[in-house]
């Protein structure tokens, strides 16, 4: 039990805390904006996500009012319309477990047909899977296709430069006094952008893979951590060396940083009550520090 106690109020991390705390304090609102100007940019898409979540909840029960309504024209009990619903209800389920199951058999069949008619199993599985899911709609696997391009596209011309450009800011507030903004663009600057986005996308593959895991997700979020951080103060160091020396440097530290994020928990909490307002003005300019400090 003294064990734990002890971990929990690690001394470490405690001296980590009130050395951000103070760097904070220098240049404060020079901090906020490389931190607000990252927020807009990494994660604008917050606030429409949840508003066309919201929509689309409010239009779905709009759209169950007025069924009821249907129903309740000539005057039936509130009992009736009940009972009425979950007939329905159970009809339609029936019904969707028929068509699953008629597509299901359609699509072993297609793909039986295709085989024996082809040696390209992989072409003509997809092939076969398109007809039946997509009904041959190609533009649908397309717009999805274009979509994913568009992500990458972003995320490694834009998210993981400015991303990096953000931890090289805070990493040198935590050296030297007096450091600039521009450092947020410093990998644009030097041309090794295209490389940084790289090491992160495979970072990210890596850890994606891990996550089906769950235990090891977690594990490799911790031992991945420091990646950002090797690449900001390294730009042309590869992709695995990176990966490798992160795991490496987080030997003996992954608890440590689980304590860190544990203790910076009531932070998240205030930023879901203030709607992430707290974020952009003192956490997430605070928490930046810590991590780089932590480095």
């Amino acid at each position: 039990m003294n064990f734990i106690v002890e971990k929990i109020i690690d001394p470490t991390n405690i001296t980590t805390i009130k050395i951000s705390k103070a760097l904070l304090k220098k240049h404060f609102f020079r901090s906020v904006i490389i931190a607000f100007i990252s927020y807009l940019v990494l994660n604008g898409s917050y606030s429409y996500v949840t508003r066309y979540t919201n929509r689309s909840v409010r239009t779905k029960g709009e759209y169950v009012t007025k069924n009821i309504r249907e129903i309740n024209k000539n005057g039936k009990s509130n009992a009736d319309v009940i009972y009425e619903i979950i007939i329905n209800g159970k009809k339609d389920i029936s019904d969707e477990k028929n068509k699953v199951k008629d597509e299901t058999s359609v699509l072993v069949n297609a793909v039986i047909n295709k085989l024996t008619k082809t040696r390209s199993f992989a072409l003509e599985f997809l092939n076969s899977v398109n007809k039946i899911i997509f009904k041959g709609k190609y533009e649908i696997i397309s717009i999805i296709s274009f979509l994913i391009l568009l992500y990458l596209a972003y995320a490694i011309f834009i998210k993981y430069p400015l991303t990096i450009g953000k931890t090289r800011y805070f990493i040198e507030k935590n050296k030297y006094e007096d450091t600039k903004c521009e450092k947020l663009f410093f990998t644009y600057r030097i041309k090794k952008s295209i490389n940084v986005s790289l090491s992160m996308l495979l970072r990210d593959i890596y850890q994606i893979l891990w996550n089906f895991t769950i235990i090891g997700g977690v594990i490799k979020y911790h031992s991945y951590f420091l990646v950002p951080y090797i690449l900001a103060e390294n730009p042309n160091i590869k992709a695995k060396d990176a990966i490798n020396l992160s795991k490496s440097m987080m030997n003996g530290y992954k608890l440590k940083l689980f304590l860190l994020n544990v203790s910076l928990l009531p932070w998240s909490i205030l930023s879901i009550l203030t709607f992430n307002l707290s974020d952009i003005l003192y956490f997430e300019p605070y928490k930046e520090l810590i991590y780089s400090v932590f480095y």
